[in-house]
């Protein structure tokens, strides 16, 4: 089993194996090993993929994450035995990995991207938690069955084709979501409405009685939780700053479809 290094906070991979090795036995393209910061004061080792996306550790994108995984840990039902966990968009599922080493949950994971899975499974493994941690090739919860107790997702910030394509999504597939779009590829706002629409739309079925979703997301959000939800946010404003982009104001919002 992967240890979890209380003295220096990071969660290091179970010796016995070699992650590099193991992943490229998997079929695995240009494996590396790096530290992807669960929280600020946790890490974990794992493994990545040239093609498939992971956020250095000092980004924007990383510093978000771990943002959101903060509000996670220290939310109640986290701390609950049993409780069950989803994650939208795991990527390479070190948060999934982490999640379940470090608490009592449940934990399911998902991702658009087959190639990312993949490498998740090989985290799972290196950490000894590949039977513990469910992954599913889903599009938001488009193929998740069953309830649960808190979803946690980390909305996109920038949508574009090029984006579907690093993930190896078919053309087909490419070219029905931006179909969705009203005023074409480029439109950040009117995918993100369609995401947003379609992650409420399926929410009160995906959840317990007492379900949450945690989601870090631009304030935009807020337009499309239909009136009976529950909205709070849990954090400041967090400033998204990316070249050819307006700055964005995120939020970690708590929703819940039942009031």
């Amino acid at each position: 089993m992967g240890v979890f290094n209380r003295d220096n906070n990071f969660i290091s991979h179970d010796q016995n194996y070699n992650p590099r090795e193991l992943a490229v036995q998997a079929g695995i393209n240009f494996p590396t090993t790096f530290r992807f910061a669960v929280t600020s004061k946790v890490s974990i080792s794992g493994v990545r993929s040239r093609g498939v996306f992971s956020p250095s550790q000092n980004s924007d994108l990383s510093r978000y994450g771990v943002a959101l995984m903060e509000a996670v840990f220290s939310h109640p039902y986290t701390l609950d035995k049993n409780r069950r966990i989803l994650i939208l968009g795991s990527g390479v599922g070190l948060d999934a990995t982490a999640l379940t080493k470090m608490t009592n949950a449940q934990v399911t994971a998902t991702d658009i991207s087959i190639n990312s899975l993949r490498v998740a499974k090989i985290n799972s493994k290196i950490h000894g938690v590949e039977d513990q941690v469910n992954y599913i090739h889903s599009d938001l919860l488009d193929s998740v069955s069953g309830q649960y107790d808190l979803i946690i997702f980390n909305a996109p910030r920038v949508i574009t084709p090029e984006v579907f394509k690093k993930q190896g999504l078919p053309e087909e597939k490419i070219n029905k979501i931006m179909t969705d779009l009203k005023n074409g590829p480029n439109d950040l706002y009117d995918y993100k409405g369609v995401l947003f629409e379609r992650l409420m739309r399926d929410l009160p079925v995906k959840t317990t009685s007492s379900g949450r979703l945690l989601i870090m997301a631009d304030e935009h959000i807020q337009v499309h939780v239909p009136k009976l939800y529950g909205v709070k946010s849990l954090s400041k404003p967090l400033l998204w700053d990316l070249k050819n982009t307006k700055d964005h104001h995120f939020r970690i919002f708590e929703i819940s479809p039942r009031i």
